[in-house]
């Protein structure tokens, strides 16, 4: 990946926004996810924001 994209919240909100805007490119929303590790304040923010979909990764260092 190409980093955290929430560490750049507004950036992110206005490319989604053009992505789905009828005078942008006229992706359908259901087309488009953000992936994520999660950073709760803008998590919330994005899914009050934006109508696109929202993949959040979990992981850990060990199995258990």
């Amino acid at each position: 990946g190409m980093g955290e994209p929430l560490y750049n919240i507004d950036n992110v909100l206005k490319a989604a926004s053009i992505m789905v805007d009828v005078q942008g490119l006229q992706f359908s929303p259901n087309k488009v996810t953000v992936s994520t590790s999660g950073l709760v304040p803008q998590l919330k923010r994005f899914l009050h924001e934006s109508n696109c979909s929202l993949a959040v990764s979990l992981n850990a260092t060990t199995d258990e």
